[in-house]
């Protein structure tokens, strides 16, 4: 089983992700309007969305979990996430673009049903 490790910070700070060691499972629990910096390009990582927690899936086992992501983005309270390349995004936003269905993949499997 892998190592794992909590993180919890107090609400209006930065927490600043690291990507884990392999097989290391890190969790960190979302506060309210919290400001999560996400220092490494994030499209290196598969990242989804698994009972209202994020995922963010690196090779070789390694996992960061953002616990009670969606709870968060439901209550209006969303944390901002700051990407390397400088960019700023709504967890909200974030989470729309994890949960909509793209219109391409849908028309690609009515296709192939059909």
């Amino acid at each position: 089983m892998a190592n794992e490790t909590n993180i919890s910070n107090l609400a209006n700070q930065t927490t600043i992700l690291a990507v884990p060691a392999n097989g290391q499972t890190v969790t960190v629990k979302v506060l309210p309007n919290q400001v999560i910096e996400v220092p490494f390009d994030i499209a290196e990582a598969n990242v989804t969305l698994t009972n209202g927690n994020l995922h963010i899936e690196f090779p070789e086992d390694a996992v960061i979990i953002l616990s009670g992501f969606a709870a968060m983005v439901d209550l209006g309270v969303s944390p901002l996430m700051l990407f390397a390349d400088g960019s700023v995004v709504a967890s909200d936003i974030l989470l729309t673009a994890l949960t909509a269905e793209l219109p391409e993949v849908s028309e690609l499997a009515r296709t192939a049903a059909g």
